[in-house]
């Protein structure tokens, strides 16, 4: 994921190529995150091809703060 110079990720770039964003569970895969679900879990539980899909979503979309 490619970010900008202040930080940022260009979300038009992320949505077109991220899976969870085009997921039908995509509200769910969040909420799961949120809630200290284990990333592998998640990734097994809804298909991603692997947990990197729900670190990259989770950072684009700034959901860190909201685990915590």
């Amino acid at each position: 994921m490619r970010e900008r110079p202040d930080g940022s990720v260009n979300l038009g770039r992320h949505r077109r190529n991220c899976k969870i964003c085009a997921h039908q569970h995509r509200d769910e895969i969040e909420r799961e995150f949120i809630n200290w679900t284990g990333v592998k879990a998640i990734a097994k539980e809804f298909g991603l091809a692997d947990r990197t899909a729900v670190y990259r979503y989770a950072h684009a979309f700034n959901l860190f703060p909201k685990r915590r």
